[in-house]
């Protein structure tokens, strides 16, 4: 489920940012919270994507298997792709909590997410409270396009995925 990245010998050739880990959200968690949770299982864990916006949310997004956990969720843009390193670059654009079927089926019908993007969302169950904190430290150190409020942070999220996360 959580895999490491193995980073290319070739990295300073490449000129990507594929092997680039932010360590800003693991050491404000570690010092805060002192929970065994990182940006990494964050990431990588519960990955699943959206055929298409054509299709009614409840439909698509129910077809994934998404139970009514609650929990942290972060809706992806799969936006590149690196073949040197062979991972997928993914943009994140929206972090929520909450029941995780219901609200993301409320964002695919509600938000103008474009045309032509290929969505990805991982998610996590918390409990509400741990959620809340994990959603709002992630809205202070990261600019996520989507969110409206309380959006703080300035640095694009950034996640890498294999071929096999993205199937």
């Amino acid at each position: 489920m959580n895999q490491s990245i193995s980073f290319c010998p070739w990295e300073h050739q490449c000129g990507c940012q594929c092997p680039d880990y932010d360590q800003d959200f693991d050491q404000a968690i570690a010092k805060e919270l002192n929970a065994p949770l990182t940006l990494e299982q964050i990431q990588h864990t519960n990955i699943t994507w959206f055929a298409s916006l054509e299709y009614d949310g409840d439909h698509f997004i129910k077809d994934l298997g998404i139970t009514t956990q609650k929990g942290l969720y972060i809706i992806w843009n799969k936006d590149d792709y690196c073949p040197n390193h062979q991972l997928f670059q993914m943009t994140a654009l929206y972090v929520g909590k909450g029941d995780i079927l219901n609200r993301m089926v409320y964002h695919v019908k509600t938000k103008d997410f474009g045309e032509n993007i290929n969505l990805y969302a991982t998610y996590l169950e918390f409990p509400n409270r741990i959620a809340k904190y994990v959603e709002q430290l992630l809205l202070d150190l990261y600019d996520f396009p989507m969110n409206t409020f309380e959006n703080y942070g300035e640095k694009p999220l950034y996640a890498f995925f294999t071929q096999c996360e993205v199937d």
